[in-house]
């Protein structure tokens, strides 16, 4: 066997190029392939003239071709968006466009052949017919013998010797001929010797153009080339026939070819135009022809005008029709709902013609019919056969999608995810593909497989999401949600259900549902309040009652919720019988919110039985904000109550304190009730009091009444305190107190008056008043009053702890007081006591510069 070499060619892509593709050169020594494998849809067109090819594509691309023999293909190269490709002369060249391909296929004519210019355009005349040749008889005799006992191969032999000695006489005609029969016979097993029969007939009509074999020798060509897959070579050649031939016959057959090839091409105008002109040039009776035109005009989807030409013809059996011609009669049929009839033409093309390319949507359609004449058993089992016999084509998915629609329910997800897998999957009609899709997940959320069913929706949103179609899976996977969510919520998984609603709420923002969902949070917010209140957990029931309520204006339970809320904010109040103010918050509350509600008699009776309970409880904190609001609050009880001055007279001590004075003086005014507060307030507002005087109250009333004044009005609180002789010690203690949180400058208005004031108290009351001397004593240095600030400091080294942190400040400010007023040995005397006892203060540091400074001043005197 000769050794086929391969050469693999890459082609190089950059921006603007087409999808990854290859080219494969094989060449032997009677055919060689070129196979371009790219998708068909980037080859634009493509030409061949004579021994030159050019195939232009729609993108450019960078073309690197490696070596090759180059004995039949002489050259391939890249131009612009083009590939040309020239092969020796001798050679015939086919191009045919497939799926994902474009072949080239190149016929060598064998070399003893080249002698003759085959792509001449002027015929060569065959020898006188009259002329005989004893042994060219023989060979030619013997040449037949060989074909008729199938010996192919020395056929051929003979007709090659024969062809060489008698090249344009009838012999060398007649050999060539039966050549190119005994190349077909053989290539019933390898393509090789059809490319050969091809090329053979191809020289015989450009050689013998007088030849009474001719039309034979052009219908061979031509149906040799239609076998290889070569259509558009093959419409060539039945176009030179109607060109070259008159005989009618012929050209009958020509236009009739001509019109079907460019039909398989997908160039259906094209062919209707052979077919009309043959029809108008000879105006054929009862012809085939008329069948061609009427599939057409079917394809084309004009029933009417198909059906206008159908009618022109009459087999005598419709078994004898083309299948083509069967399909698209029954179509027609099928679309005047001639059922029957349709169903009868269907029959016959699946059952005579199965390997048609369109024998599944003949068997598809028979199975359609037949459940519509209410023989579903039948028609399904039909179409359960189409989906096993043509699983991959359009009828067997198109029959898979209407078993599951027929009998979804006779079996479960689990076969039809099995069943409905090509249809899912298929690339020939995506819009199918959704049915099949929609029809699975149907089957999930029968069986309730939600999770298989998102699964599948998913998978599937990224392909067919663009489609108008996908909508339908859109709303399917909203029933998903809406069933996942109405079992969670029957079942009592109302964290799932919760979780469901806020998916469903997310993708499904304008469902019409949405109010429903709505409605379902609100009911699952409302038993877990419920829940808590059965639990007898009002106050956990009260805030999720509450926070829900807050959160959420419009209500789909409205009643229900207010009447839990009515039983827990009930319940939370009773529950706080024994607590006065909590009770009076809560049921207060209560009152306003419910009050018609039959309970409010017992509460208002409660709270008015607790009113001085609660208030003595508000007053024990002090808290004069809710001392005033509870008044304002209970003002009519209040006012009825027998302890009305009482409540009357803390009101108006806590407006004091509050800095409303006049609010509360004018309420005294309107009471006798009298206690420490009440005169208090009574002086601080200028209302004569009954009979004030601070030294009548207990140590403790005391402290609070300064404490009270401080925040009202501090010079008052110190000379009220000051003024207590009660507890001499606690007076003048509070009395630092309250200057030590005054100003600076209140500090110093008063200062030497407190020092008055304590001078001639005992020794334990002056140690009270350290911190002042100590203040006092800044003051007068900083006025340059050293003598007095001498005095001061003394004072307040002999009343204050040892370790008070004031101590270092005041033994080396009384160290430069005297050397201010030049008693330069006294102060040298205390800033040296500064340096022994507090060594690392910072003043000690201060103190050593003065000693120096002293020591320096004395040497230079």
């Amino acid at each position: 066997m000769r050794l086929i070499h391969y050469l693999l060619l890459i082609l190089l892509f950059r921006s603007l190029v087409f999808a990854a593709g290859e080219i494969f050169i094989k060449e032997g020594s009677l055919i060689s392939e070129v196979i371009i494998r790219v998708p068909s849809e980037y080859v634009k067109d493509y030409k061949v003239n004579g021994a030159n090819a050019e195939i232009n594509f729609n993108k450019k691309f960078n073309l690197n071709l490696g070596e090759y023999n180059k004995k039949i293909i002489k050259n391939i190269t890249k131009k612009e968006s083009s590939i040309l490709l020239t092969i020796n002369p001798w050679a015939s060249m086919y191009i045919a466009k497939e799926k994902d391909q474009l072949k080239i296929v190149i016929a060598n004519t064998p070399k003893k052949s080249s002698e003759f210019n085959i792509n001449m355009v002027s015929p060569i005349p065959v020898e006188d017919q009259s002329y005989k040749n004893v042994e060219s008889e023989k060979a030619i005799a013997n040449l037949r013998l060989k074909l008729k006992e199938q010996d192919y191969e020395g056929a051929i032999k003979i007709a090659d010797e024969l062809i060489a000695k008698n090249p344009l006489d009838k012999y060398g005609e007649e050999a060539l001929y039966l050549s190119g029969l005994a190349n077909i016979e053989l290539g019933k097993e390898s393509d090789k010797n059809l490319f050969t029969a091809s090329s053979t007939f191809d020289e015989f009509t450009r050689k013998f153009p007088k030849s009474r074999l001719l039309g034979d020798a052009y219908l061979k060509s031509a149906e040799v080339k239609e076998k290889l897959g070569f259509k558009n070579e093959a419409v060539f050649v039945y176009q030179e026939m109607i060109k070259n031939l008159k005989d009618e016959k012929y050209a009958s057959i020509a236009y009739t070819k001509v019109g079907q090839l460019y039909n398989e091409l997908g160039q259906p105008d094209r062919a209707l135009k052979y077919f009309t002109d043959y029809i108008q040039k000879n105006n054929p009776d009862n012809s085939p022809i008329y069948a061609y035109v009427g599939s057409i005009y079917a394809q084309k989807g004009d029933f009417v005008k198909a059906e206008e030409y159908f009618s022109k013809y009459k087999p005598k059996k419709i078994e004898d029709l083309p299948p083509d011609t069967l399909f698209w009669m029954a179509e027609v049929l099928n679309h005047k709902n001639e059922l029957d009839s349709a169903l009868k033409y269907y029959t016959v093309i699946y059952n005579r013609f199965p390997d048609y390319e369109k024998a599944d949507m003949a068997m598809y359609r028979a199975g359609v019919i037949l459940i519509s004449k209410d023989k579903k058993d039948l028609g399904i089992n039909l179409l359960k056969d189409t989906k096993l016999k043509y699983s991959q084509k359009h009828g067997g998915i198109l029959s898979a999608v209407k078993v599951a629609e027929e009998t979804l329910n006779s079996n479960d997800s689990e076969f039809w995810s099995v069943y409905l897998a090509d249809a899912i999957k298929n690339d020939i009609d995506p819009k199918l593909a959704i049915k099949a899709l929609k029809l699975l997940v149907t089957s999930y959320i029968n069986d309730k497989k939600y999770d298989n069913a998102l699964k599948q929706i998913e998978l599937s949103e990224k392909k067919f999401s663009s489609m108008p179609e996908f909508n339908e899976l859109y709303h399917l996977k909203e029933e998903i949600f809406y069933s996942v969510l109405k079992g969670a919520f029957s079942s009592g998984d109302y964290a799932k259900a919760e979780k469901t609603i806020e998916t469903f709420l997310s993708e499904f923002p304008k469902s019409q549902r949405v109010n429903e969902i709505l409605s379902i949070r609100e009911e699952i917010k409302y038993i877990y309040a419920k829940k808590a209140f059965d639990a007898k957990q009002y106050i956990n029931s009260l805030k999720l009652i509450e926070d829900y309520l807050s959160k959420n204006k419009q209500l789909y339970h409205k009643d229900k919720w207010y009447s839990l809320w009515e039983d827990a904010l009930y319940n939370v109040t009773i529950g706080f019988k024994n607590d006065p103010v909590k009770f009076g918050l809560y049921g207060r509350e209560f009152i306003s919110i419910f009050p018609s509600s039959s309970k409010v008699a017992s509460i208002k009776e409660t709270i008015s039985k607790n009113i001085l309970s609660e208030f003595q409880t508000i007053l024990n904190k002090k808290d004069y904000y809710n001392t005033v609001v509870f008044y304002q609050r209970n003002k009519g009880d209040i006012e009825k109550h027998p302890q009305k001055e009482f409540f009357l007279a803390n009101v108006a001590y806590a407006l004091f304190m509050l800095g409303e004075k006049e609010k509360a003086a004018s309420i005294l005014k309107t009471i006798k009730y009298s206690n420490n507060e009440t005169e208090l307030v009574k002086m601080m507002t200028n209302i004569k009091p009954n009979n004030f005087n601070i030294n009548n109250y207990s140590l403790a009333n005391f402290n609070k009444i300064i404490d009270d004044l401080i925040k009202i009005d501090i010079m008052k609180a110190y000379q009220i305190a000051i003024s207590y002789k009660k507890d001499r010690l606690a007076g003048v203690k509070k009395a630092v107190t309250v200057i030590e949180q005054m100003s600076d400058n209140q500090k110093r208005s008063i200062m030497q008056s407190f020092l008055n004031e304590i001078a001639k108290e005992n020794q334990n009351i002056k140690k009270e008043g350290y911190k002042i001397y100590f203040y006092h004593a800044d003051n007068l240095f900083m006025n340059k009053n050293f003598k007095g600030a001498i005095e001061s400091y003394r004072n307040y080294i002999s009343f204050a702890p040892k370790n008070d942190p004031n101590m270092p400040d005041a033994l080396y400010f009384i160290g430069k007081s005297y050397i201010n007023i030049d008693e330069k040995d006294m102060g040298g005397k205390y800033l040296n006591d500064l340096i022994t006892k507090y060594p690392n203060h910072q003043y000690a540091t201060l103190a050593k510069s003065e000693i120096e400074d002293l020591k320096w001043k004395s040497m230079k005197k």
